[in-house]
């Protein structure tokens, strides 16, 4: 574990939906040079963490900062996949496939990708997600069961390593010879560091997404490690990476 990234991992509050639309960011400290190592950063994507919150005005969001993608929390209610940050927000949210799929699609037509993250077990709403996203979407988890599941998708699955012990399970999988085509981890920045980056990426040829870079620093220190793309509530970090 990176000892400085340890305790950066908690969300600075989600703010991103806000932002993207003009209404501020996070604040965070920084450095003019931190910024400067951002905007050198090149081919890192950017995602706007818990994208969700921008619910129900997607269709009218174009995608004028230059950002890679949405971060959507999705939800199991009985078998129908529903959008939302938290279980108790659920019930207000799409209660039907048909407006989850409209949702996408307006997404889709304005220029971002779309990483859902699936929180709940619910491999009926696995699928049914995986079905209706835009082709090139990523799918992460923290229910790695559900991503065994979905291999042959034309998504790329991204394994969420929220844990220490979670992240030692992914390993000994690797450590076994398993490989993941089109695969990746989506990672709590403070289980990466350089050496986990490079064997990620590099020795086993993962897609390696960082979250919540929400630090100017941080964030920074991530994209000189080499990951593929960060997930932030801090608008400016990812419109920086973008420039």
């Amino acid at each position: 574990m990176d000892k400085d990234r340890r305790g950066f991992f908690v969300a600075m509050g989600s703010l991103a939906g806000a932002a993207i639309v003009g209404f501020g960011r996070p604040e965070a400290p920084f450095n003019e040079r931190d910024r400067e190592r951002l905007r050198e950063a090149k081919g890192v994507d950017s995602f706007v963490h818990n994208a969700e919150m921008l619910y129900p005005n997607f269709d009218q969001i174009p995608n004028t900062h230059g950002v890679t993608g949405l971060e959507v929390d999705v939800y199991s209610l009985e078998g129908i996949p529903v959008i939302g940050h938290s279980k108790r927000e659920v019930t207000r949210i799409p209660e039907d496939l048909d407006e989850l799929e409209f949702i996408l699609g307006s997404v889709d037509a304005n220029g971002f990708k779309i990483n859902l993250d699936l929180k709940s077990n619910d491999p009926k709403v696995a699928e049914k997600t995986s079905r209706v996203l835009p082709k090139g979407s990523f799918i992460s988890t923290p229910h790695h069961n559900l991503l065994d599941e979905l291999r042959g998708s034309p998504h790329t699955l991204l394994y969420t390593l929220n844990s220490e012990e979670k992240q030692r399970e992914f390993e000994i999988r690797l450590e076994n010879g398993e490989r993941f085509r089109n695969s990746g981890v989506s990672a709590r920045l403070d289980l990466l560091d350089k050496a986990k980056v490079e064997r990620y990426k590099k020795g086993c040829g993962l897609y390696v997404l960082a979250y919540p870079a929400d630090n100017y620093g941080i964030a920074a220190g991530l994209c000189d490690d080499g990951v593929n793309g960060i997930t932030s509530n801090n608008i400016e970090i990812l419109q920086l990476t973008a420039a």
